[in-house]
């Protein structure tokens, strides 16, 4: 069985969601310690404030949860769940961790050895003029409805699609790796269905330094000294003329 411990803070139902979607069996959601102590593996999700870990404490859960690791059961813990396994967290001072492991997580600090440090942005902020670059993870946005639906709203949000990436060859990342064909489908939904601005280049980062080498669906059918036969976003054949040889006259 596996005990996603509900704390009242969290990311409780994707976690949830997520398991079934690995169709995980026997998924319980409990604040009951006898359940948690009987758990083959448990779960404690995060995304919130350390001091919402009170209530772990306050339920006997975190007696639970060491007896449960003592014993061999497996511990996955998100975010703030993570931070819990340590002693505690300068987020909440007065609050106590599972003490797993020493030491506490402390903020970012402003400086390091005179350098000063950047630390992650959580949180809103404005954009302006940013170009939006994508890469195609198979599973994830590989589809040619969310990438229109995607490269419209940044539209909204003033970002201007610029690039569509296929992953690069990484080792251990073949599973996120997906088709080239899959990227000219989507540029095939996207040309004509939708606004120019929200078309985006589709390239692949060539290996070995080669650069961005766009990609695009054949439109051209047929190409002679006399015409082009050209086959547009519908899918509808059009023909173009070739520029005549000037003839002279003496």
């Amino acid at each position: 069985m596996i005990a996603v411990i509900d704390y009242k803070a969290g990311n409780l139902t994707s976690v949830v969601k997520a398991l079934h979607y690995l169709e995980a069996s026997e998924v319980t959601v409990t604040q009951d310690p006898a359940i948690v102590r009987s758990a083959a593996k448990i779960v404690l999700p995060g995304v919130g404030h350390f001091q919402a870990t009170q209530l772990l404490t306050d339920l006997g859960l975190t007696e639970a949860v060491r007896e449960s690791v003592a014993r061999g059961a497996w511990f996955l813990g998100i975010c703030v769940g993570l931070q819990w396994l340590f002693k505690g967290s300068t987020e909440a001072p007065a609050t106590t961790g599972l003490g797993h492991f020493p030491g506490a997580c402390e903020r970012f600090p402003a400086h390091f050895e005179g350098a000063e440090l950047k630390s992650p942005h959580v949180g809103w902020n404005s954009l302006e003029g940013i170009r939006d670059d994508s890469r195609l993870l198979k599973g994830v946005n590989d589809d040619p409805e969310v990438m229109k639906l995607l490269m419209q709203r940044l539209l909204v949000a003033r970002v201007r699609p610029y690039y569509i990436y296929m992953c690069d060859q990484v080792a251990g990342a073949e599973h996120f790796r997906t088709t080239v064909e899959k990227g000219l489908e989507i540029i095939k939904a996207l040309r004509g269905w939708t606004s120019g601005l929200a078309v985006p280049h589709f390239v692949i980062d060539a290996p070995g330094g080669g650069g961005k080498i766009p990609l695009l669906p054949e439109y051209v059918v047929k190409l002679t000294d006399k015409e082009v036969v050209l086959k547009n976003y519908a899918g509808n054949i059009y023909r173009y003329a070739q520029p005549l040889e000037p003839i002279l006259v003496g």
